[in-house]
């Protein structure tokens, strides 16, 4: 898997360049020196950037598109029945998914910080990225969302590598420094049980040379030599002490984002960092994208999009706006038949006692509806919860509901599609504040 050298290679083709990953990927390999081009069904901000860094985007998926490639590079979206992926497999090109590029490439820096856990991993790599930037250090990055200054260099020394453990996934990645923030019952169709996913978080932490585990009840399974990061504490929504040291988060709230800082500050500690550099760099750390992330306002309701996917998430993110606002209206979009129906009592335990929640059509991803439960079944499950089949439908009950309170909020929620129909919404609705000052 991770014997792949670029150096054997001359022309690389992406198939699905439009992901934060896929981009990140290309342009690393344009700036080896490779001739680079991709292929997505539509053009985006990420297509846009590849092409400003001189590689050749095709919008729509043609097998006259690899053209004279010799190495294939395709996102997990993309399955084999891809005609670029039929046409490389009958002229004999190499063809390889994208973890497997990616693992190889680890392989060039100094330290790569691979950081595993079920909730938390973005924005803590990110708070990392963001502190050994600020501290001066080369660092590359590899993580999930909109980053600010998101890199991938061929010369830096630093590589902050978010590890996703769906499908194991994360166990096929190469890193020198492993971190494991909690463990929770997430992605149970490919784990089955609570068991073999802590097997799975085992073996990710004991491949690290150094090893970190935030000591909290969800890791009391796997400290395998590692070292502990214990638990802040928390003196304001904002504000927290750490090993005798105060800090200050100005740009993000809540005691989850204070658990993300408390471990990017006990890591970049024991890679040398002064508590100077790492207490400044936190107070200019802001949010990655769909991260509690302001999209405008609609009538007297601020509207903000989050990423959370897993009703621990939603929970913990419910807490932390309700420490802001004085009403919070959650529109969650489920994410995956499978997690709805392995989480449906969590779920619904969660949004019942929110109570203001509204259910908008799942994101399916890479199942069909067999797999487990709908969002409409899943809000018949629900008291006093209104299903929303589609975008006008969503319009029409945000035109209908009453969100004249001050100091209120609307989040829409889930790891799907769903932040984009709160853009559009604020578009037609409501002021564009993220675009002000």
């Amino acid at each position: 898997m991770n014997s792949l050298v670029l150096n054997n290679f001359r022309y690389i083709h992406f198939v699905g360049i439009g992901g934060i990953s896929m981009y990140l990927l290309a342009i690393y390999c344009k700036n080896c020196g490779l001739e680079v081009s991709g292929s997505d069904i539509k053009q985006n901000k990420y297509t846009n950037i590849c092409e400003s860094n001189g590689i050749k985007i095709y919008i729509g998926h043609k097998r006259k598109n690899i053209n004279s490639a010799d190495l294939v590079v395709h996102t997990s979206a993309v399955n084999s029945l891809n005609v670029e992926i039929i046409e490389a497999n009958n002229r004999r090109i190499k063809v390889i998914d994208r973890a497997e590029l990616l693992a190889s490439i680890c392989k060039n820096f100094k330290y790569v910080i691979g950081v595993g856990g079920t909730h938390g991993k973005t924005t803590t790599c990110a708070m990392i990225y963001h502190i050994l930037r600020e501290s001066g250090k080369k660092v590359s990055c590899h993580i999930g969302a909109d980053i600010e200054d998101a890199r991938l260099k061929p010369d830096d020394e630093y590589l902050v590598l978010e590890c996703c453990e769906y499908n194991r996934s994360f166990l096929k990645l190469y890193y020198n420094v492993a971190v494991v923030l909690n463990i929770d019952n997430d992605h149970l169709d490919c784990y089955q049980n609570m068991y073999n996913l802590r097997n799975a978080f085992r073996t990710f932490l004991k491949r690290g040379k150094t090893r970190f585990v935030f000591d909290n009840l969800t890791t009391a399974c796997i400290k395998n030599k590692a070292i502990h990061i214990k638990p802040a504490t928390i003196l304001g929504a904002n504000k927290f002490e750490y090993n005798g040291k105060k800090f200050v988060l100005d740009n993000v709230y809540g005691e989850h984002n204070i658990d993300n800082a408390t471990v990017a500050i006990g890591v970049c500690g024991e890679l040398g960092l002064s508590y100077t550099k790492i207490y400044k760099s936190l107070k200019t750390f802001k949010a990655a994208g769909r991260r509690c992330q302001m999209l405008g306002k609609i009538k007297n309701c601020e509207v903000i999009t989050d990423y959370a996917h897993h009703p621990s998430e939603v929970a913990c993110l419910y807490n932390s706006l309700k420490e802001k606002y004085d009403k919070v209206y959650i529109i969650f979009q489920p994410h995956t038949y499978s997690r709805t129906k392995f989480l449906l009592s969590d779920f619904v335990k969660v949004f019942d006692d929110i109570g203001n929640v509204a259910i908008i059509k799942e994101y399916s991803a890479r199942e069909d509806k067999s797999k487990g439960y709908s969002a409409k079944q899943l809000s018949e499950k629900l008291d006093n919860t209104v299903y929303i089949k589609n975008y006008k439908a969503l319009k029409n009950f945000v035109i209908n509901t009453n969100f004249n309170q001050s100091n209120s909020c609307i989040a829409f929620v889930g790891a799907g599609d769903v932040n984009q129909m709160g853009e559009k919404l604020v578009k037609q609705l409501g002021s564009d504040l993220s675009k002000e000052g």
